[in-house]
């Protein structure tokens, strides 16, 4: 209303919109009927009530120009995407009730929205806290209104997701962490440390893919760098005379948990040596995914001075039981092979089932459909019929608009002096020379006729009008004051139904007392 009173007075055509936002849906509700009881508009000025309230029902109702103007709707500052392109943004003892960090956030999306030079109005107790940067505050400081001066127009990163803050967040304590844990390094844990290396065999851990994330001591005996592009694949980095072993321990780990290979015969560094692997899932409780694991590389030499102590019959129970072990692993590898195909076969019956019931709702889905066509084109067959009686409707308002303003025309030109009252004695309607009678003046309509000031005596004015609307007939008295003698005409006034819905009061001249 200020700013459509500013525009007129400047004769400006330009149009605005406001954007009235609140997290409180009841509070919305309220606002969008835009009406409101008299004891709540008691400090409003006459003239803004006139021109842009309707007076029914002991109600005062926005004017449908202004209301127009307006867009409620639902946002939470924290959380929703904000307007954009905003002149003025009104924000007053909200921000109170934010800590320090939800503020600043608050403040800087204020900031990205307003428009250059546009200005941010805040409550007494609010302020832009460490944003100064941002915006110049008011001379007069009782007036919390501040100027947009920074016209960076950066989108506050904090204010999508908190994605830059939590890796803030993790980086500081990551950072917390390291200090603390390399401060409160004691003796006894360097002592721990240094006898496990010296005691713990080389060590690779992997995870479900295989991939190596973590090694301790030498492992270079046992894994080779690729070549080319970087591969951190436990079985691409593994030599070739350990892969098909470790890829055998791996899944045999995943069913039965801790498992050791045998002993394999390597070439190191030109000597011979034997290597046995043993796979340890890693988990903290036995209810725990297990997504880790250890290889735990064990070597011993292969004495060569002794091989004529050691006979071929050795040498073909070591082969034999490798083969043995070998035929295990493939006999287990089948009843796997077996199981997953089973479960294939389960899982393709279930999406065969699946499919069907998809079928089938896709069919409800066309049915649905038609029936929605079919409900649009009486929708629209409806919205031409509300069309026709909207313009119908549209007809009668003018006329009745047109109406209307005869009638005041015809009230403001009368002489003589006359009020229109409801059958509860409320003003409905008055010409200009009732002023003349009494102290009337626009907000006034709606009041009842008995609590206006009056110069002349009218004895028990509330029962002869009442006794007119009961009755239906006509009623005149004589009224007076020290300067003029006048006679009152009550005649009942009639709906267009021919029911009695009120009285007029006329008063007429008669002579002067003097």
């Amino acid at each position: 209303m200020v700013t459509d009173r500013i525009l007129s007075s400047m004769g400006s055509l330009r149009s605005f919109q406001v954007f009235a936002t609140d997290i409180d849906m009841d509070a919305l509700a309220h606002a969008r009927r835009g009406i409101y009881l008299p004891n709540a508009i008691r400090q409003v000025d006459s003239e803004i009530l006139e021109r842009y309230f309707i007076v029914k029902d002991d109600t005062y109702t926005v004017s449908k120009r202004i209301r127009e103007r307006v867009v409620f709707a639902r946002q939470d500052l924290v959380r929703d995407p904000p307007f954009s392109k905003i002149d003025i943004v009104t924000c007053r003892n909200v921000l109170i009730y934010f800590n320090n960090i939800l503020q600043k956030r608050v403040l800087s999306m204020f900031h990205y929205i307003l428009k250059k030079n546009g200005l941010l109005f805040l409550g007494k107790s609010e302020s832009l806290g460490q944003l100064t940067n941002l915006f110049s505050a008011d001379p007069d400081k009782k007036i919390r209104l501040f100027r947009k001066i920074n016209n960076n127009n950066n989108y506050p990163i904090d204010f999508i997701g908190g994605t830059s803050r939590k890796a803030e967040i993790s980086q500081v304590n990551t950072t917390t962490l390291k200090e603390s844990a390399t401060s409160s390094v004691s003796l006894e844990q360097r002592l721990e440390s240094a006898v496990i290396d010296y005691l713990m065999p080389a060590v690779v851990i992997v995870d479900d893919k295989s991939d190596i994330i973590y090694t301790r001591n030498n492992v270079s005996p046992y894994l080779n760098v690729p070549t080319g592009k970087m591969d951190t694949n436990l079985l691409k980095m593994i030599r070739d005379d350990l892969r098909v072993d470790a890829r055998t321990l791996l899944h045999k780990s995943r069913r039965e948990g801790v498992v050791k290979g045998p002993r394999i015969l390597l070439k190191q560094d030109k000597q011979n040596c034997l290597v046995s692997i043993t796979v340890i899932p890693l988990s903290e409780a036995s209810e725990t995914p297990v997504y880790l694991w250890a290889l735990l590389f064990e070597s011993e030499p292969y004495n060569s001075a002794i091989e004529g102590n050691v006979t071929i019959e050795a040498d073909q129970a070591l082969q034999e039981m490798r083969i043995s072990e070998l035929e295990q692993e493939l006999l287990a590898m089948r009843e796997h092979l077996q199981t997953t195909v089973e479960e294939l076969e389960t899982s393709n019956e279930e999406l065969q089932s699946t499919n069907e019931e998809l079928q089938s709702a896709n069919e409800e889905l066309q049915s649905t459909n038609e029936e929605i066509e079919t409900a649009n084109e009486e929708l629209q067959s409806t919205n031409e019929e509300l069309s026709t009686v909207n313009q119908e409707l549209q007809i009668k308002s003018n006329e009745v608009s047109s109406v209307n303003s005869d009638l005041e025309n015809i009230l403001s030109s009368l002489s003589l002096p006359m009020l229109v009252v409801d059958n509860r004695l409320r003003i409905t309607r008055y010409s200009t020379a009732a002023r003349g009678i009494f102290d009337i003046k626009h907000s006034d309509i709606g009041q009842i006729i008995t609590s206006l000031n009056t110069s002349f005596v009218m004895n028990d004015l509330r029962n002869h009008i009442y006794s007119v609307i009961e009755s239906g007939s006509q009623k005149s008295l004589p009224i007076a004051n020290a300067q003029q003698t006048m006679t009152l005409s009550i005649t009942p006034y009639f709906s267009e139904s021919r029911r009695i819905v009120g009285a007029v009061l006329l008063f007429e001249s008669l002579r002067d007392s003097k």
